[in-house]
């Protein structure tokens, strides 16, 4: 995701500032609520940030009822959210951020041309 958000600034310390700012800013989104859906909470896990904090909660409340994580139970549902359905969204984000990151850095105009 931080490859997209550099796309769009000239200087690295104001990416990475935005960056983090980016990253904070998702953190507070919050998969897994009560009210939430499941493919809600999908369409919220494609911010990495969001992913990973729906994909803990789940960990946690296997480990919580003493059932651990396995390869037999990553197709449990916890809160109406999976592992595997984390760990799938976490390749689709990595994909999906990456490739927009790198389109964009070939098509925003620069000072001096193409980025």
């Amino acid at each position: 995701m931080i490859l997209f958000i550099q796309s769009f600034f000239q200087q690295a310390r104001t990416a990475a500032v935005t960056a983090i700012i980016f990253y904070l800013g998702c953190s507070a989104v919050e998969a897994g609520g009560e009210k939430s859906t499941y493919v809600g909470n999908i369409i919220l896990s494609i911010f990495p940030t969001t992913c990973m904090t729906a994909m803990v909660k789940v960990v946690l409340g296997f480990e919580q009822n003493a059932l651990g994580v396995g390869w037999d139970s990553t197709t449990l549902d916890y809160k109406k959210y999976t592992v595997l359905t984390g760990l799938i969204m976490m390749v689709v984000s990595f994909s999906f951020w990456t490739l927009l990151g790198l389109y964009f850095e070939q098509v925003l105009p620069r000072e001096f041309g193409r980025r």
